[in-house]
């Protein structure tokens, strides 16, 4: 049986207000190899979100 490689890694989003603690998750969830996008608060989320799937 071959193994099929996945072409895009599972993506996650990180909210918080908090830059050191996106940065710090960010840095953790991409060394475990998530494709990480950020957000500082829920008005970011939801511009983020019109224009990118997660």
């Amino acid at each position: 049986m071959n193994a099929v490689a996945n072409p895009r890694p599972d993506r996650v989003v990180v909210v918080d207000d908090d830059a050191r603690i996106r940065d710090l998750l960010r840095r953790y969830l991409t060394q475990e190899g998530f494709e990480v996008l950020l957000a500082e608060d829920s008005k970011a989320l939801n511009r983020l979100l019109t224009r990118e799937t997660v």
